[in-house]
């Protein structure tokens, strides 16, 4: 059985291209930024090198993947990732982030395609049964959403050897990030529901039942109001749906929020037509 890398280049190129750029100070006072581009493309190399030998992985067995030019999910939520459009992002964006995500290309096996990001593709061939199916695939990648993928992992700086994601615990973590969101990326997720909660019930699911009841006395004798009755199920997508109307939240503030949320998995996503396969449910 081989190991087979799947490695993030979109945060491979990014860190290297950041990491060698140096500020001059000119006699006038001005100051720039310089970067050469063999150095970047040097230090890409020596990080590819170090991690493929971490996990493993022989040089030939070595595939980087890069975010596509259009995100599926900006079409599902505008707000998605729409801070990184800012001014404040196109400033801390390293200067020659386009030559190392070209040097990658030129160099190294790869793999891109328009509206997917780079944790999608990563999360459709790690599961995909027919691409090497009978070797070790590792995912080599720092978002902590991609643990949300039933493969092999393996996070730089972080974890000793590459280690394996069940199935069970990468559905937790996917109905865990549609309850609670990420604001980092855009999207809200549910009012009034952070981590710890979001664990617990993508863990013990509990579905909220609203009910009528009518005060029989006192000031509020006639009126009624909307109750909330909790009743533990086995269906994580009706859920967190239930959670979401309780917090005041429309059918497709919950739909959309479970899209983005999602990291794509063999069967999601059609290559022919450019379509997501996947509902939230």
């Amino acid at each position: 059985m081989k190991t087979i890398g799947l490695f993030d280049a979109d945060w491979i190129a990014f860190q290297m291209a950041a990491a060698c750029q140096k500020r001059h100070r000119w006699p006038d006072g001005i100051w720039t930024l310089e970067v050469d581009e063999n150095e970047v493309a040097k230090a890409i190399d020596d990080r590819i090198e170090y991690l493929r030998k971490e996990i493993s992985c022989r040089k030939e067995n070595v595939y980087m993947f890069l975010s596509g030019t259009d995100n599926w999910r900006k079409h599902i939520m505008p707000s998605y990732k729409a801070n990184r459009d800012s001014i404040n992002n196109w400033i801390s964006r390293p200067m020659i982030l386009d030559y190392a995500l070209q040097y990658i290309r030129d160099n190294y096996q790869f793999f891109q395609h328009d509206m997917l990001e780079a944790d999608d593709l990563m999360g459709i061939y790690a599961t995909n049964p027919e691409w090497h199916g009978d070797d070790k695939k590792v995912i080599v990648a720092i978002d902590k959403d991609m643990k949300s993928i039933p493969a092999w992992h393996y996070t730089p700086d972080k974890d000793f050897a590459p280690w394996l994601q069940s199935e069970a615990e990468a559905d937790v973590l996917y109905y865990k990030q549609w309850l609670m969101g990420d604001r980092t990326d855009g999207y809200e997720g549910c009012q009034g529901i952070g981590e710890k909660t979001a664990l617990d019930l993508a863990v013990s699911p509990v579905l909220l039942v609203p009910t009528n009841h009518e005060f029989k006395s006192g000031a509020r004798k006639g009126q009624v109001e909307v109750r909330w009755k909790k009743t533990p199920t086995g269906d994580r997508g009706a859920c967190v749906a239930s959670h979401y109307a309780k917090a005041g939240h429309t059918s497709e503030e919950c739909y959309q929020n479970g899209m983005v949320a999602r990291i794509l998995r063999h069967g999601e996503f059609c290559f022919k037509t450019n379509t997501v396969l996947f509902t939230p449910h």
